[in-house]
């Protein structure tokens, strides 16, 4: 993966122009470890060498799939694959996690759900709402056992089996950083 192949990045142009733009842009930006390379060669090549090793993810990812297919255990195996958190990747001077920004807060989340009432959605991208709270009741209701009260989230198999969105679904998510 090569820096020259890198778009554009999301944010002010220079550094100094995001800094100013919030305290707390100008607190991360300064934090050796959080703000990103003030060189552009630099930070390009940072978010292309976070690409491959995005790309490393999806070769082993590979490797399981083809290994679930093989065993014969592909067809009877839910897979869900999330992550804790975006990157930010050189976006707003920044990288990591922190920020405010869609960046940080988009996170991956796919659900291959291999029984056949999955069939007409599989591709499916969903726009709503949905949180990682809702990851544990979706597996819970996969495997037959009820989402216990304390759990915050609600099941995405709707969505997964036929594509609609649950009746009272969120509209708004809520999040909090003290900064």
């Amino acid at each position: 993966y090569s820096a020259e192949d890198v778009g554009p990045f999301v944010g002010h142009p220079n550094r100094d122009d995001e800094m100013a733009a919030h305290p707390l842009n100008a607190l991360a930006i300064g934090l050796n470890g959080v703000g990103c390379p003030e060189s552009d060669l630099d930070r390009r090549q940072m978010r292309a060498t976070y690409h491959a090793m995005q790309r490393e993810v999806d070769d082993q990812l590979g490797r399981l799939f083809r290994f679930l297919q093989e065993s014969g255990l592909y067809e009877n195996t839910l897979v869900v694959l999330t992550s804790d958190h975006g990157e930010m990747g050189g976006d707003h001077w920044l990288v990591q996690k922190l920020g405010y920004w869609d960046e940080s807060y988009h996170i991956p989340l796919i659900i291959r759900d291999p029984r056949p009432a999955a069939d007409t959605t599989r591709g499916l991208h969903v726009d709503e709402f949905t949180e990682s709270v809702d990851v544990l009741p979706t597996i819970l209701e996969w495997i037959g056992i009820e989402t216990p009260d304390q759990c915050d989230g609600r099941p995405l198999t709707p969505f997964v089996t036929d594509g609609t969105t649950p009746d009272h679904w969120r509209d708004a998510v809520f999040w909090e950083w003290a900064f």
